[in-house]
């Protein structure tokens, strides 16, 4: 990273951890502090021909190494962390799309701490998108049991533009649930 890929609005009074002084002297690379490793992540971002992507590289022999996105969640705060509940959701990747109103959720994929326990939680990923008019909702779930559940909506009519689309349709009290495939 050079002075001319920061732009001049970042200052390190909001994003670096200060207690006060200068930071002086060059920064080399972005570190990496875990359990695991702390050896240099080669390049964090890259920006070109107006796209904006994200890399986390890292080059190594041992096959126990990995590079990772670590999210985490606790209540509380950071300074003293407190047990999540269950049901609590523990991170969110978004994807929005730009409209003629602004930014409008376009899809999800949700962690959910399904069941707290003392050292472990059983958790949910859940896989979202978003129809016409309105937000992003989850339509899909893979259980911490390995199960996936598909969560029902409003079925479309069957035709070419739905052709191999798999849908859970719930019945109604005493009526049997289907599960159907559009086929033309």
């Amino acid at each position: 990273i050079t002075d001319a890929d920061v732009p001049d609005t970042i200052t390190v009074s909001n994003y670096l951890p200060l207690a006060g002084g200068t930071m002086t002297g060059a920064i080399t690379g972005a570190t990496r502090y875990d359990s695991y490793n702390s050896a240099a992540v080669d390049h964090v971002w890259q920006a070109d021909s107006g796209n904006l992507n994200l890399y986390l590289d890292s080059a190594n022999s041992s096959s126990a190494n990995r590079t990772g996105l670590n999210m985490r969640r606790a209540r509380g705060s950071n300074a003293s962390p407190s047990t999540l509940s269950s049901g609590d959701r523990v991170s969110v990747i978004a994807n929005w799309a730009y409209t003629s109103s602004g930014y409008a959720v376009a899809s999800t994929i949700n962690t959910y701490a399904d069941t707290v326990g003392a050292s472990t939680t059983t958790s949910s990923l859940r896989f979202g998108t978003a129809n016409a008019g309105s937000s992003a909702t989850d339509w899909i779930y893979m259980n911490g049991d390995g199960g996936i559940q598909w969560i029902t909506g409003t079925k479309p009519t069957c035709n070419s533009a739905h052709r191999g689309t798999v849908f859970y349709v719930a019945g109604g009290a005493g009526v049997k649930d289907t599960f159907e495939v559009c086929g033309k």
